[in-house]
């Protein structure tokens, strides 16, 4: 059997504790803490990292506009290729402009090309050229597709006064 037994004082109360040492508080630090130190660091660092990377892309990107503005132009002119095989099959004769329906086979105003010419460009040869606008690598430079009936069936060539980088392969010297 358990009994507890509480300590007697004889009524009185118990004696009261020693009080506490008094520690002394760090006073409140002042000025930036940690966090704010490592933020404006990492910014440091990232605004010229990110200034760099936009230097590469950007001139980057607007070669590849560049570059897919030629490319859909030179796509424009193999689609009217076969128009004018099938003009020249027809009649024995190269088409001039008047010739070819441009709206009726789906070529529509592009702002990416100034003008579509069609044409006889000697001996027998049928060309295509489009005259191209827009960003200034671009603007006034001409894609030429040309039919040279000497081989059968006939071959066409490309010939461009774009610069290298803009051809479409089709229009890269071999």
């Amino acid at each position: 059997m358990n009994q507890r037994i509480e300590p007697s004082f004889g009524g009185a109360a118990p004696p009261p504790l020693p009080p506490r040492p008094q520690s002394q508080l760090p006073p409140p630090k002042r000025g930036m803490s940690g966090c704010m130190i490592v933020l404006i660091v990492c910014a440091a660092l990232a605004v010229p990292l990110i200034g760099i990377l936009a230097a590469i892309a950007i001139p980057q990107y607007q070669r590849y506009v560049d570059r897919s503005k030629a490319l859909q132009a030179s796509m424009i002119a193999q689609s009217l290729r076969t128009e004018v095989e099938d003009l020249y099959a027809s009649d024995g004769n190269c088409p001039s402009d008047g010739d070819i329906d441009l709206q009726a086979r789906g070529v529509q105003p592009n702002p990416v090309i100034a003008s579509i010419t069609f044409g006889e460009s000697g001996e027998g040869r049928c060309s295509v050229e489009l005259v191209l606008q827009g960003q200034a690598k671009l603007n006034g430079k001409r894609i030429v597709w040309e039919r040279d009936p000497i081989n059968d069936p006939a071959e066409w060539r490309c010939t461009s006064d774009l610069d290298e980088l803009y051809r479409p392969n089709g229009c890269r010297p071999l």
